[in-house]
């Protein structure tokens, strides 16, 4: 299996638009994605709800690469975990 990963650069979220989408739909909701939320650094009326994997606790299962509403790149993806101590 894999862990995801977040493109920051296509993720909506990023850029202050509320989707949610990757952290409704991941089975370990607010386990293996959390939102950080924080004021919009350029508009201090509003915030951020900017999705953030645990890499500890991601089982690489795709739900959320598979429903990302962003598709070009796609904002999120599942990637090889690396495995330490081989070869």
């Amino acid at each position: 299996m894999g862990t995801a990963v977040i493109d920051t650069e296509a993720c909506i979220a990023y850029k202050g638009m509320r989707c949610e989408v990757c952290y409704r739909e991941c089975p370990l909701i607010d386990e293996a994605i959390k939102l950080n939320i924080y004021i919009k650094p350029d508009d201090p009326t509003h915030a951020v709800f900017a999705p953030v994997i645990d890499k500890e606790k991601c089982v690489g299962c795709g739900i959320c690469e598979e429903r990302c509403v962003v598709d070009n790149p796609l904002a999120i993806r599942v990637k090889p975990r690396e495995i330490k101590g081989l070869f």
